[in-house]
Parts: C-alpha cells; sequence; structure tokens
C-alpha cells in the first residue's frame, strides 16, 4: 500500500511505531522526492553519445519504486524471468525492460521468456553458450539481442569476491570470442 505523506517533511523516530502499528511491520519508507531528483541527475549526466539509464531492479524491486524510476524516464534491467515477470506486474510494459542474466531458462520458464521477447523485453546475452541457446529463437522472430563484452583486461568489482572483468570473470562474452 501506498501512502503519500506521514507527517513532517523529515522522519521523526517517534513515528515509526505509530507507522508500524497503521501499517504493520515490515513496513518500507521510501522518499519519493529523493528517488525522482536522482533520476533526473541520471539522466542529465553529460555524454558524448547517448545515454540510456536503466534501473537494476535487483537493488530494490518495490512496484511503487518500479513506478516512480520508469515515470522519471529511466528503464529496467532484471537480472531473471522472475525479476521481469514481477515489474510487469507491477504495469511496467516489457519494452520499457532489459534481461541480464547468466543463463537461458529451460522448459515452461523458456516458454515465459520467450513470451516475454515477443512482447518486447530486450535480451542482453552474456555468454557464447546463451547466444547459441537463444540465437535461433531471436532470429527466427526478428528480435535484435544485445551483448555484454568481457574486455578481457585487468579485473574490476566491488571486491574479490565480485570480479567481473578480469581473465577469470564470467560476466560478458569474451572481446577475444565476439567475432565467433
Amino acid at each position: 500500500m501506498t501512502m503519500k505523506h506521514f507527517g513532517p517533511t523529515k522522519l521523526d523516530a517517534m513515528l515509526i511505531p505509530q507507522i508500524a502499528k497503521q501499517w504493520g511491520t515490515p513496513v518500507y519508507l521510501h522518499d519519493q522526492a529523493y528517488i525522482e531528483n536522482s533520476c533526473e541527475q541520471l539522466l542529465n549526466m553529460p555524454n558524448a553519445y547517448g545515454l540510456h539509464v536503466r534501473y537494476a531492479m535487483k537493488a530494490n524491486s518495490d512496484r511503487t519504486v518500479l513506478r516512480v524510476v520508469t515515470n522519471k524516464g529511466l528503464d529496467l534491467d532484471c537480472s531473471s524471468v522472475d525479476e521481469a515477470a514481477r515489474a510487469h506486474a507491477a504495469g511496467i510494459p516489457y519494452s520499457r525492460m532489459m534481461l541480464t542474466t547468466q543463463e537461458v531458462p529451460a522448459d515452461e520458464e523458456r516458454a515465459e521468456l520467450e513470451a516475454m521477447l515477443k512482447a518486447g523485453l530486450k535480451y542482453n546475452v552474456c555468454s557464447l553458450t546463451q547466444f547459441q541457446l537463444i540465437a535461433d529463437f531471436a532470429k527466427v522472430n526478428t528480435i535484435d539481442l544485445s551483448i555484454r563484452v568481457h574486455p578481457g583486461a585487468a579485473g574490476g568489482g566491488e571486491s574479490a569476491t565480485r570480479d567481473t572483468g578480469s581473465e577469470y570473470s564470467c560476466f560478458g562474452v569474451h572481446l577475444n570470442d565476439v567475432p565467433r
């Protein structure tokens, strides 16, 4: 349930028990103005070649947050078919989403993915295996795919356990494999 205002502009710690009593727990409070301002800052970043901002919904998939960011002009980056389904259930069209995941699902989930792609979901290929598993379907249905390229350079990431760029990372099609 969305509540527009619950009191003063600044949240007073004394209000938290009242909010919990009224709305139940767990309860999540978000500052819509702050989120909207952050979206505007991202969309107004200087860029030389164009900019398409996507919100990584794995950060927070609350339907109200998803609606706020998409209403401000951001599209969504989904990391699973389930996330895409959740965003769609919140009223976001598949055409406003890109799926960036490490696998291509099978069986019933594969059928769900194919229906989403036909409805406009964009697909970001992150490995040669993914490409091999989805390329024929995409070609037959005239669906463009994007590709996440692994540059093969020295790594990066927030920590040694979240390495998204070194030669050992599994994120993206290695630059040497792109011609294939």
